[in-house]
């Protein structure tokens, strides 16, 4: 792998070391590590496999070193942040064999917490990681283990991933770390501290944690005054608080978002694409009052917000023009954001597609559901010639459809859902519904059997009340 060959090269190099009868230690950690250096996006499927062939090629606990252990848990933790779902499983379950086997280091406490951390995605998940993180000193400890700190930063960022869902709770958790950090002889790095940081910006979102905007500018008050200089990294998580906490409610947040960002200049700490694109993402969600107390459109503050990125000579991407069309609120402020997208080289030629997230074309579609017909038709062709769609596309989808429904393009609409389909996104009962309206509406038979056939074959859709409703009407 290192030589640039094949996994599956390396993956058939192992077997034949095997059959050989040399498939020792030292060679099954020299394929774990191959695997942890390369950049294969195929990887991810080797790294589940790892954890299989180095029971099978070492018998089992008996042939595994410390090597061995930590580099399972280490892939682990990036089969998580590549959306590998059941890591956090799998690492505590493999952190519990090697406390048994005896052969246990503050090194896999860590990766086993970073492990736990990626596999946040619900609420289930977030409060096996809130678990963890609680009792990570004490488990520790329990196993002569000194914990270190990237041992409690990890710990920290399990409690920072469980904010999401649980909120409050999960930040008490962090802060009691943090309290706890210098009886364990512990002195907190820049990273640790970010991660508290980063469990009051995810708190921001839940129910009743606007404040964690507030108190995660007075943390950064805490941060200089123990002598450690924030980075842009640590400004940008103080941003990203004001972004959830305007998805929650929060007022002026565009106004306090300049503020860090003008704070960061005073400190000496010149912002990034990324810090101005979260401002961006302010401007999308907040409500801001503008002169004479009328609510400035979110359209004005992502164009301002463009300008002073352009000002400072970062360079927008395409997470600027995407979050940018987040402020759209009409046909013509889409219109606007796509020309500039063009402009700097993030639109292809017509007929080719925009480089467009889900949730950006998703809330573009929407935005143009009072265009002229055939505009609306020619910006879902742009969208469609994409071609590859995850799950995540099926709000766009959904979005779509309606708007080309709307447009009076009912075969179009339907023709959308199947595309979707052939190109990933596969149909809900939302899709369905709104395909069958649209079959409906274009007083086609054969539209309709069209829809009627395809939601008969798909067993795997959910038949909400809407959709039965609509199907019995139908």
């Amino acid at each position: 792998l290192a030589a640039g060959r094949s996994l599956q090269e390396a993956e058939q190099s192992l077997r034949g070391a095997h059959e050989e009868g040399c498939a020792t230690v030292a060679v099954v950690n020299g394929y774990l590590g191959a695997i942890a250096r390369t950049p294969d996006p195929r990887a991810t499927g080797a790294i589940m496999r790892a954890y299989d062939a180095a029971d099978r090629y070492l018998g089992g606990d008996k042939g595994w070193d410390k090597h061995t252990y930590l580099a399972i848990l280490t892939l682990l933790g990036r089969a998580g942040k590549d959306g590998v779902p059941g890591v956090g499983e799998k690492a505590v379950a493999l952190l519990d064999r090697a406390v048994a086997a005896g052969c246990v280091d503050a090194k896999m406490f860590t990766s086993t917490l970073l492990a736990v951390a990626s596999d946040v995605c619900d609420r289930p998940s977030a409060d096996a990681a809130l678990k963890r993180a609680k009792s990570a000193l004490s488990d520790a400890q329990a196993s002569d283990i000194k914990p270190d700190v990237r041992l409690l930063g990890a710990a920290i960022s399990a409690a920072a991933k469980a904010a999401e869902w649980i909120g409050l709770p999960a930040v008490e958790t962090a802060r009691d770390l943090v309290k706890k950090a210098p009886k364990a002889g512990v002195k907190l790095d820049l990273q640790s501290r970010t991660a508290m940081l980063d469990a009051l910006a995810n708190a921001a979102r839940a129910q009743g944690g606007a404040r964690m905007s507030v108190e995660a500018d007075k943390y950064l008050d805490e941060i200089k005054f123990a002598g450690a200089k924030p980075s842009a990294t640590t400004y940008n998580v103080v941003l990203k608080a004001l972004a959830q906490a305007a998805e929650a409610g929060a007022q002026r947040t565009f106004e306090r978002g300049k503020t860090v960002l003008a704070r960061m200049k005073r400190d000496g700490v010149n912002p990034r694409t990324d810090s101005f694109n979260t401002l961006i993402l302010i401007a999308a969600r907040g409500r801001d009052l503008g002169k004479r107390r009328r609510v400035d459109r979110a359209i004005d503050r992502g164009l301002d917000s463009l300008e002073r990125m352009r000002a400072a000579k970062c360079i927008p991407d395409e997470t600027s023009f995407n979050t940018l069309l987040l402020c759209a609120r009409s046909a013509r402020e889409v219109r606007l954001v796509l020309v500039l997208m063009k402009e700097f080289g993030f639109a292809e030629q017509v007929g080719e597609a925009y480089k467009l997230a889900p949730r950006a074309a998703a809330s573009a579609l929407r935005a143009l559901r009072f265009a002229p017909g055939d505009e609306s038709a020619a910006f879902v062709e742009h969208l469609l010639a994409h071609g590859e769609f995850s799950s995540e596309w099926q709000h766009a989808i959904a979005a779509g459809i309606d708007l080309l429904r709307r447009s009076n393009k009912f075969p179009e609409a339907v023709e959308m859902l199947f595309r979707g389909e052939r190109g990933g996104a596969a149909p809900n009962a939302i899709t369905y519904s709104l395909a069958l309206k649209a079959a409906v509406a274009s007083g086609d038979k054969s539209l309709v059997s069209k829809v009627l056939e395809a939601l008969a074959e798909d067993g795997k859709v959910a038949r909400t009340s809407q959709l039965e409703a609509q199907l019995a009407a139908v």
